[in-house]
C-alpha cells in the first residue's frame, strides 16, 4: 500500500511539473472576476470581530452518540485511527505522551456504520468525543491548530481546555465539557476497548478512556506505587488530543479542506480559500484581563484589542497605490509547502498574523495555558474595531499577557475612499457588560458613562443610534416603512439583555452608525457590518448580532439611511433581506454542524458590494417614439442577477425618456418577490423548463436538466460537494437547488446549501439578444415557407447567467420558456450550491443568432461561448423557443477538447454563409457559426484561430477538422507576450454569402480571411495591417471591426485599439497611446503588411471637444500602389485617462460612432467615456448640418455607463430638392441613446447625417449580420 501510495504522488507531481510547463509556452491573460475599473473594486478590508469566550472551548456535541448523526471536527468520519504506544515495561505498553509522536493517525477506511473492526477508533466517534465548539470554528477559519506542520506531516490540536487556573474546571464539568458515554453495543465496532460500556472525559489538550465513571482530574496518574493499573478515568489510556489531518486517504474523501501542495496537503479553512479576495484582519478580547477603570494615560480601559492587523494574508498582495498583483511579503503560509509562517508580521513576539491569532488563543503561552476571554462585551469590542478603521489608536489600554500580539501602533488600514469596510462578528446571541461605548449614559452595571465621540463628521453617539433602531423596528406610527413592526423593541437603547441583563444592543446602533455616516474625516468612509451567531437564537427573536446585520449592511439604494423604503418610494425588504425574513448579512449556527457551513458562507460574503449594479442594455426598434430597453444587472456578492424592461419613449426633439418602474424583472417572476404589488409567487423550480446535453456512445441527446433524467454520469458530477470530491448523496437535492428550489438554502431547517438573494445568476458580460421572428431575407421557396411559418414568433431575450445556464425570457411578459445548461460546465456547477461559494462565471458570455440549413430545413441557430465559464461554444436551435423540446434542442458543444486551440469565447459568435464549391456552374453554399478562439486558448504559441463549426454536424458525428469545421490560424507575431483573436467582421458578397473576414489580435496585426474560392480555403489568412503607436509599441486591438465598401473597390475595415481586460490595464504604468484606424484593402491578392505610415494622419486638438484636421486623400485601388492606403488618429486623452477603444465601432450611413474608455487616474471613479461621431470615408469629424469636413468638432465626453454600447435611433429622413444636374441629398437624423447608473437616460446626441440621394455607395455598410439582427428585433 506503502509503494502504492508513493507511486501515485510521483505520478502526481509529474503531472503538476507538465501542467507547468504547459502553462508556461504561452503566456495567459489574468482575467479579473466582475467587470474591470467599476467603482469599489478594490481589494476590500475584511475585520474578523473574533467575540468568544472560554465557554467556547466548551463540548461541540453533548447528546448521546448516533450513528446516524453528523459529527463535523478534526478527525475523519469516515476513516479509522490508531494511536501509537510506547513500552512502559517489558510486558506493558501504553499510549505514547511525546508531543513529536503522540497523535493518531489515519489507518483506513470505516465501515457504513463508522466501524472499525475493533482494533482501531472511528473518527467519527472520536470527533463526538473530543471537539470543542471553538474546533469547529477554527476548522471552518483556518482549517484548525497545527501543532505540527511540516512539508510532509500536519496534525491538529483539540483546543486546551480550562483547567481552574482562570476560568472554571473542564474536567467531566457537566455543563462544559461532560463525561461521556458510550454503549456497549458500540464500543466493540468503534474503539479497541472492547464490548464494555465506555467512558470518556476531556482535559486540557487531552482524552481520557475508561470503563467506569469514576471521578479524578487531569493530573492523576494512570498507575499507582506499585505498577497496577488504577481504576480511574485513565484506565484504559491517555491520549494527547491531536490528529494528523490531509494524509492521502483523508485528502481523497476531505476536498473542501485539504488543499495540494506539490504531492503532499495541507488543512485550509475560509480564510484560506478566499484570501486572495482582500484584506484579512483581528480583533478579540484579550485572555488576560485586569478590572474596568482609568487606564494609565487617562482613558477608560476597553475590551478589544487588534490581534492582527488587516493584510493580504496569502500568496498575492494587492496595495496602494498601484493595486498590482505582487508577491506578499507578509504571506501567512508558504505558497511551495503550504506551511504556515509563525511570525509574518514580525512582531516582538513568537507568532503573529490572523491565522495565528485565531489558533492559538488558549496555548499561546505556557504559563496561561487554558485562558480565554472571561466575557464578551461585544459593543465594546466592535467600538475598537471602529476606531481601527478610523486611523485611530486605541481606546484601551489592555495589554494581554498570552503570548499574542495587541498591536496599538498601526498602518492606516484604509487606503481609498471607495474600499469596502467590512466588520464580521462571530459571536452569540447576546453580550455581557458591553455598554462602555462612546454616548452611553447607563451605569446601573459595571460600565462608566463615556462621552460622545465627536472624531467623525457626525458624531457617535451609542444610545442615539441604538434608540434610532428601535425606532425603526417599532415603527409605531408607520413614518419608516417596515412591513412587520416590532413594537416590543420600541426604547432600544434602553433595554438589556444577555444573561441577568448584563449585556445591551449597542452593537447594533454603533453597526448602524457606522454604515449610515462617514467615520472618518480624510475620506467619505462607511462601513458594513455582517455577523455569525453561534447557538440558540435571543429569546426575543432580535439579537443584537441580528440587528447589526440588518442595519448595518443593507443597501442604501436611495441614501435615506431607511432599509425599508428603496428607489421609486417602494415600500419593500429588498434593501436588507436575503429572502424577505433574514438580513442578507447574517449567519447563524444553531447547531455544531452548521458551523463550518455558516463560516464559509460568511467569509464568501465580505467582499460583497452594494447591490445590483447595472450592465449590458439593449434596445428594441422605436415606433412612434415608443420602444424598449431591455437590461441586465449584477449582484456580484450575493452571486445573483436581474434582466428588466423598461419602456423607452423618444420625444419629438430626440429626447429619450427611460421608464424608471420595471414592466418586468425576470428575477422576481424567477424567484418571487414577496413584497411587490401585488405579491409574485416563485416559480415552481419543477415545473422549469430547463435542458442540458447528454454525449452516449453514439450521439450526442438533448435531455432535461433534472435528477431523473440526468444520466449516471453527470448525476456522480453533481453528488460531490466539489469536483473531484467524494459523493455526499446530495446530488438529486443540489441538481434541486439549481433548478430554483430554495428549501435547502442555509438558514432553513436542514439547509445546507448556499443562501441566494434570487434564483436568476448575476448578469455580468453577456449582452441579451433580442430574436424576433426571421427576416424575409431570401428568395429561396424553402426559406420562404419557414419564413411564413415563424413570422408571427415572439420576440425572445437570451441572456447568459452566471447560474451556469443560458436563459430564454418572453420579452412581452418576462415569462422564463427555457433555459440550458452547458455540458461543459457541469463539473462547475456543484460550488453554486457550496455555502462558502466564492463568485466565479459560468455562462458569461454573449450571444448571437441567424438562420441556418440544419438537415435540409431551414432554423435559427443560437450560438453563444461561455466567457471565462469553459472553453468553448454551444449551439441551440431556438426556431420555436415556446417549444424548444420539440426542435433540435441542443445541437452541439465544441470546446478544447474538440480542438486546443478553442479558447474562452465571450463576443456572440456570428451565423453566416459560405459558398463551398461550384458544381455545374451552380453554387453550393453551407451555413456556419464563426467564432475567433478567444482568450486563453490551448496554442503553445499563443495562436489565435479563426473558426467555422457547421450546424447541420450530425449528432452521431466527432468533431472532424476539414469535415464539419475548419480552422484557420492567425499567428501570434511575438509568442512571448499574450495574444488573442479578437471577434471578427464579416464582407457579404450579392449573394449574401462571406467572401471576406477580418479581425484583430492583441499583438496589434489586423488579419485578412479570404473565402473567395472553394472549400477548405486553404490559403484563407493573411496578415493586412500593423497597429503600432509612433514609437513603434505594439497596439491590441481587442474588437471586431466594421466594414464599409471604398470608391474603387475593396474595403475600408475600421476599428479602434486598446484592451480592458486585466488588472493591469486601469493602471496608469500601462497608458500607451492607442489609436482608430481606417485600412483599405483592395481584396486583392495579400500583400505585406501595412503599416501607419501608409495612412494620413489626422490631428486632434482642443479640450472638451477635439477639432479633428488633416488633408484630404484620395484612396487608391489596386492600379495605384502608392496612393495612401486610409487614415489614422491618435486618442487624445491616452497619456492622462489611458484613452482607448470601448468596442466596436457603431454605423449609420456612413457615420461612425466610436465610443471610448477612460479609466482615468483615480480607482473610486467609474470609468469614462467619449464619442466620436466621425466620417467613415474621410475620417473629419461630422459637424452638426450633418456635413463631415476638417475643422469640425467632436469627441464629448457623456455621464452614461461606461463601455455599454450605444443605442442609435432613427428620428428622421428627407430627401432635399433635385439640383440642376438631377441630384438629390438625402438626410438622416438619429438620436444616440445610453442608459446612466441611475436607470435614467443620459441627454441624447444627435447625428445628422448627409449624402446623396437613391445612390448605393461605400456608405451602405455590407456587414449582413447587422442587417439581420436589425431586421428580427420586433
Amino acid at each position: 500500500m506503502k509503494l502504492v501510495r508513493a507511486c501515485l504522488r510521483c505520478l502526481l507531481a509529474l503531472v503538476l511539473v507538465c501542467h507547468a510547463c504547459l502553462a508556461s509556452a504561452a503566456p495567459q491573460l489574468v482575467l479579473p472576476d466582475g467587470v474591470l475599473g467599476a467603482p469599489g473594486q478594490l481589494p476590500p478590508n475584511l475585520l474578523l470581530n473574533l467575540s468568544l469566550t472560554f465557554e467556547d472551548a466548551g463540548a461541540a456535541y453533548r447528546g448521546e452518540y448516533a450513528q446516524g448523526a453528523d459529527y463535523p471536527g478534526y478527525f475523519n468520519p469516515r476513516l479509522c485511527y490508531q494511536y501509537p504506544t510506547r513500552a512502559r515495561s517489558r510486558s506493558v505498553r501504553e499510549p505514547d505522551l511525546d508531543e513529536r509522536q503522540g497523535y493518531f493517525s489515519p489507518v483506513g477506511p470505516a465501515d457504513a456504520q463508522h466501524g472499525c473492526g475493533g482494533d482501531a477508533f472511528s473518527g467519527h466517534l472520536l470527533n463526538w468525543a473530543t471537539a470543542s465548539t471553538l474546533d469547529l470554528v477554527r476548522l471552518g477559519l483556518t482549517g484548525g491548530d497545527r501543532v505540527i506542520d511540516e512539508a510532509g506531516i500536519t496534525v491538529l490540536q483539540r483546543a486546551w481546555l480550562p483547567d481552574g487556573a482562570a476560568h472554571p474546571d473542564f474536567y467531566a464539568h457537566p455543563r462544559h465539557f461532560p463525561r461521556k458515554k458510550l454503549a456497549a453495543a458500540h464500543s466493540a465496532a468503534l474503539t479497541p476497548f472492547g464490548s464494555a460500556d465506555l467512558f470518556i472525559v476531556s482535559c486540557r489538550n487531552r482524552v481520557l478512556f475508561s470503563g467506569t465513571g469514576k471521578g479524578s482530574n487531569c493530573d492523576a496518574p494512570r498507575y499507582g506505587a506499585s505498577g497496577t493499573r488504577l481504576v480511574s478515568d485513565k484506565f484504559h489510556g491517555e491520549f494527547l488530543a491531536r490528529v494528523r489531518v490531509c494524509t492521502a486517504d483523508d485528502s481523497a474523501s476531505r476536498p473542501g479542506l485539504c488543499r495540494p501542495y506539490g504531492a503532499a496537503f495541507k488543512p485550509e479553512g475560509a480564510l484560506q480559500r478566499h484570501a486572495g479576495a482582500g484584506r484579512i484582519g483581528l480583533m478579540a478580547y484579550p485572555a488576560v484581563t485586569r478590572e474596568k477603570g482609568a487606564a494609565p494615560d487617562g482613558a477608560v480601559q476597553g475590551s478589544g484589542v487588534l490581534r492582527a492587523p488587516l493584510k493580504f494574508i496569502g500568496e498575492k498582495a494587492v496595495e496602494a497605490p498601484r493595486y498590482e498583483a505582487q508577491v506578499n511579503q507578509r504571506a501567512e503560509w508558504s505558497a511551495v509547502s503550504g506551511v504556515l509562517v509563525p511570525n509574518p508580521d514580525r512582531s516582538s513576539g513568537a507568532a503573529s498574523g490572523t491565522l495565528a491569532a485565531i489558533n492559538l488563543a488558549g496555548r499561546s503561552h505556557p504559563a496561561t495555558a487554558g485562558s480565554y476571554a472571561a466575557s464578551d462585551p461585544g459593543a465594546e469590542l466592535y467600538y475598537e474595531a471602529l476606531r481601527y478603521l478610523q486611523g485611530r489608536e486605541p481606546g484601551t489600554g489592555a495589554v494581554p499577557g498570552d503570548g499574542l500580539p495587541a498591536w496599538s501602533s498601526r498602518a492606516d488600514p484604509v487606503s481609498a475612499a471607495c474600499q469596502r469596510n467590512v466588520i464580521a462578528t462571530i459571536g452569540h446571541a447576546a453580550f455581557i457588560d458591553d455598554r462602555h461605548v462612546p454616548g452611553n449614559t447607563r451605569t446601573g452595571r459595571n460600565d462608566a458613562a463615556r462621552a460622545v465621540d465627536t472624531f467623525a463628521p457626525v458624531r457617535f453617539d451609542v444610545m442615539q443610534a441604538t434608540r434610532r433602531v428601535g425606532d425603526m423596528e417599532a415603527d409605531r406610527n408607520g413614518a419608516f416603512g417596515n412591513g412587520a413592526p416590532r413594537p416590543d423593541l420600541d426604547g432600544l437603547d434602553l433595554r438589556n439583555d444577555g444573561p441577568d441583563g448584563a449585556g445591551s444592543l449597542y452593537l447594533a446602533g454603533a453597526a448602524y452608525w457606522a454604515h449610515t455616516n462617514p467615520i472618518r474625516r480624510d475620506k467619505p468612509v462607511t462601513v458594513s457590518s455582517i455577523a455569525l451567531e453561534l447557538g440558540p437564537a435571543s429569546g426575543m427573536g432580535a439579537s443584537a448580532l441580528y440587528l447589526a446585520a440588518k442595519y448595518g449592511a443593507f443597501n442604501d439604494r436611495n441614501d435615506d439611511g431607511n432599509p425599508f423604503i428603496t428607489t421609486g418610494n417602494r415600500h419593500d425588504n429588498t434593501e436588507w433581506s436575503a429572502d424577505g425574513s433574514s438580513p442578507a448579512g447574517f449567519f447563524a449556527a444553531r447547531d455544531a454542524q452548521a458551523i463550518g457551513p455558516a463560516i464559509d458562507a460568511l467569509v464568501a460574503a465580505a467582499p460583497g458590494g452594494s447591490g445590483m449594479t447595472p450592465g449590458a442594455v439593449v434596445a428594441s426598434p422605436v415606433s412612434k417614439g415608443r420602444g424598449f430597453i431591455v437590461q441586465a444587472s449584477h449582484d456580484l456578492a450575493a452571486g445573483s442577477g436581474s434582466l428588466q424592461r423598461r419602456a423607452l419613449t423618444i420625444g419629438n426633439g430626440g429626447e429619450p425618456a427611460i421608464a424608471p418602474a420595471p414592466d418586468w424583472d425576470a428575477s422576481d417572476l424567477l424567484g418571487g418577490n414577496a413584497s411587490a404589488v401585488p405579491p409574485l409567487p416563485a416559480l415552481i423550480a419543477a415545473a422549469r423548463k430547463i435542458y442540458t446535453l447528454d454525449y452516449r456512445p453514439d450521439k450526442t441527446v438533448t435531455i432535461a436538466f433534472d435528477w431523473a433524467s440526468l444520466p449516471q454520469e453527470s448525476r456522480a458530477l453533481l453528488d460531490v460537494p466539489v469536483a473531484g470530491g467524494v459523493a455526499d448523496g446530495l446530488g438529486e437535492a443540489r441538481t434541486a437547488f439549481l433548478r430554483g428550489e430554495r428549501g435547502m438554502e442555509a438558514g432553513r431547517p436542514g439547509g445546507v446549501f448556499r443562501r441566494r438573494t434570487g434564483v436568476l445568476g448575476d448578469i455580468v458580460h453577456s449582452v441579451p439578444l433580442l430574436v424576433g421572428p426571421p427576416a424575409a431575407s431570401r428568395s429561396d421557396p424553402a426559406y420562404a415557407d419557414f419564413h411564413r411559418r415563424h413570422h408571427a414568433r415572439r420576440s425572445v431575450a437570451y441572456v447568459g447567467a452566471n447560474d451556469g445556464m443560458l436563459h430564454a425570457f418572453d420579452t412581452a411578459s418576462g415569462a422564463e420558456l427555457f433555459a440550458y445548461v452547458p455540458n461543459a460546465l457541469l463539473p462547475a456547477l456543484p460550488l453554486l450550491a457550496s455555502p462558502g461559494y466564492g463568485h466565479r462565471p459560468y455562462v458569461d458570455a454573449s450571444a448571437g443568432s441567424g438562420e441556418a440549413l440544419v438537415h435540409g430545413r431551414w432554423r435559427t441557430i443560437l450560438a453563444s461561448g461561455m466567457g471565462m465559464g469553459a472553453r468553448g461554444v454551444f449551439a441551440l436551435d431556438i426556431s420555436d423557443p415556446a417549444a424548444f423540446h420539440a426542435g433540435l434542442g441542443a445541437l452541439w458543444e465544441f470546446t478544447e477538447r474538440d480542438d486546443p486551440a478553442m479558447g474562452h469565447v465571450a463576443a456572440p459568435p456570428l451565423v453566416a454563409r459560405f459558398r463551398t464549391a461550384v458544381r455545374d456552374g451552380v453554387p453550393q453554399y453551407r451555413d456556419f457559426v464563426v467564432v475567433a478562439s478567444g482568450i486563453n486558448n490551448g496554442s503553445e504559441d499563443g495562436d489565435g484561430a479563426l473558426f467555422l463549426l457547421a450546424p447541420d454536424k450530425p449528432a452521431s458525428q466527432r468533431w472532424r477538422r476539414g469535415v464539419n469545421y475548419y480552422r484557420f490560424d492567425a499567428p501570434a507575431s511575438v509568442p512571448s507576450l499574450a495574444n488573442a483573436l479578437a471577434p471578427p467582421a464579416l464582407a457579404m458578397a450579392g449573394d449574401a454569402s462571406v467572401r471576406h473576414a477580418y479581425a484583430g489580435d492583441l499583438q496589434g496585426r489586423l488579419w485578412r480571411f479570404d473565402f473567395s474560392g472553394p472549400a477548405p480555403w486553404g490559403s484563407a489568412v493573411s496578415p493586412l495591417f500593423d497597429a503600432r503607436d509612433a514609437g513603434g509599441r505594439r497596439q491590441p486591438i481587442a474588437h471586431a471591426p466594421r466594414i464599409v465598401f471604398a470608391p474603387g473597390g475593396g474595403y475600408l475595415v475600421l476599428f479602434g485599439t486598446g484592451k480592458f481586460l486585466e488588472l493591469a490595464d486601469t493602471q496608469r504604468g500601462s497608458y500607451l497611446p492607442q489609436s482608430f484606424y481606417a485600412v483599405h484593402d483592395a481584396a486583392g491578392r495579400p500583400q505585406p503588411p501595412l503599416s501607419r505610415a501608409r495612412l494620413v494622419p489626422r490631428t486632434l486638438s482642443g479640450t472638451a471637444r477635439y477639432a479633428v484636421t488633416g488633408a484630404h486623400a484620395e484612396l487608391g485601388g489596386p492600379d495605384a500602389p502608392d496612393a495612401p492606403k486610409g487614415w489614422f488618429f491618435d486618442f487624445p486623452q491616452t497619456a492622462l485617462d489611458g484613452e482607448r477603444a470601448a468596442g466596436s465601432p457603431v454605423s449609420r450611413a456612413g457615420a461612425l460612432i466610436v465610443d471610448t474608455l477612460l479609466p482615468g487616474a483615480d480607482l473610486c471613479t467609474a470609468p469614462a467615456s467619449r464619442s466620436y461621431v466621425i466620417d467613415a470615408l474621410s475620417g473629419f469629424a461630422i459637424g452638426a448640418a450633418g456635413v463631415a469636413r476638417s475643422g469640425e468638432s467632436t469627441g464629448e465626453r457623456h455621464a452614461a455607463l461606461a463601455g455599454v454600447a450605444p443605442m442609435i435611433v432613427a428620428m428622421s429622413a428627407s430627401t432635399g430638392m433635385r439640383t440642376a444636374t438631377g441630384r438629390a441629398e438625402a438626410a438622416h437624423t438619429y438620436a444616440i441613446v445610453r442608459p446612466q447608473e441611475d436607470g435614467k437616460a443620459a441627454p441624447a446626441q444627435q447625428v445628422i447625417v448627409r449624402f446623396p440621394s437613391r445612390r448605393l455607395g461605400w456608405r451602405e455598410i455590407p456587414n449582413w449580420q447587422d442587417l439581420h439582427d436589425a431586421s428580427k428585433k420586433k
